[in-house]
């Protein structure tokens, strides 16, 4: 059961790291981040 929670928190860790990625890369142009 601690293995499905490691994968669990890996998983919303690498969502956050995608998120603020395409924020960062969004921030520049106003129109792509719309």
């Amino acid at each position: 059961m601690r293995y499905v929670i490691v994968a669990c928190l890996f998983a919303l860790a690498a969502g956050v790291a995608v998120d603020l990625g395409l924020l960062i890369v969004t921030a520049d142009d106003p129109v792509e981040s719309l």
